[in-house]
């Protein structure tokens, strides 16, 4: 539905734009069965990214995307990481359980601004993507600020993994 709602678009860019689909990696056999070969430019690609090789494959996949598309996964943080605009798509039948219905996913809309760009239909979403892609100006700005507020607050240049690691240490007596 969102292929066809994209291609669909008033949009010329949208109609033709590259689409990568990169399904969850716990939920890659329900996509065994899907065929996108009707749609023109549209790939399917990548796994589960915990080995060398499909951790550079999924890196490659956001750096060269002009945007990032979900419903709600953890690639969204990646993404405002590597400074990308994000959207999603609050439809009801999705969004009470496992979007809004989440804790954690009111971080993505509220932390520093808000993260994600959310729609509320698909109409609504396409005009958000086209005007996203004509201007991402908005968008990178969100990553940045979310960022800064939630993967990075003590500033983006200050790695938090170090930290993370020093907190532990020091909170149980280990020592290095």
């Amino acid at each position: 539905r969102w292929i066809q709602h994209v291609r669909g678009s008033a949009d010329p860019v949208l109609r033709e734009a590259g689409l990568l689909i990169r399904p969850h990696p716990r939920r890659l056999d329900e996509w065994q069965q899907v065929d996108l070969t009707e749609f023109k430019n549209v790939g399917f690609f990548g796994g589960h990214p915990v080995d060398p090789a499909s951790k550079n494959d999924y890196f490659d996949s956001l750096y060269y995307a002009s945007a990032v598309v979900g419903l709600n996964t953890s690639a969204f943080l990646e993404a405002g990481v590597a400074g990308k605009p994000v959207l999603s798509i609050l439809e009801p039948q999705i969004s009470q359980d496992n979007q809004e219905g989440t804790i954690h996913f009111h971080y993505l809309t509220q932390v520093g601004g808000g993260l994600l760009e959310t729609a509320r239909s698909l109409e609504e979403h396409v005009l958000q993507l086209s005007a996203t892609l004509a201007d991402p100006r908005a968008g990178i700005e969100r990553a940045r600020r979310f960022t800064e507020g939630f993967i990075r607050p003590q500033g983006l240049d200050e790695p938090s993994t170090p930290r993370f690691a020093n907190a532990i240490i020091g909170t149980y007596g280990w020592s290095r």
